[in-house]
């Protein structure tokens, strides 16, 4: 699936697997890009995208590496100072 370059300035490809499929109609959790993308839809639908921007779960992708806050700080200062950033952050878990 491909998700556009307005939810996180460039486009992205979401994988989106059996295992994915079945969390989600068992109820048990969603992925990060699949939250990100319905919070977008939230936003833009209510006109807050001057507010609010995402980063790509990808970019959070092993984030205890040692360039990981360098990477993350380059990262945010390409994007607006006034936006409140999305980021999904999960060092421990899946």
């Amino acid at each position: 699936m491909s998700i556009s370059k307005e939810v996180f300035g460039e486009p992205t490809q979401l994988f989106i697997l059996s295992e994915n499929v079945i969390n989600l109609l068992e109820m048990q959790w969603i992925g990060q890009g699949a939250y990100e993308g319905y919070l977008h839809e939230l936003i833009t639908e209510r006109d807050l995208l001057d507010t609010f921007a995402f980063v790509d779960p990808t970019a959070t992708y092993n984030c205890q590496r040692p360039d990981f806050v360098r990477y993350l700080v380059d990262w945010l200062k390409e994007g607006k100072s006034d936006h409140i950033f999305f980021m999904p952050y999960n060092p421990g878990g899946r």
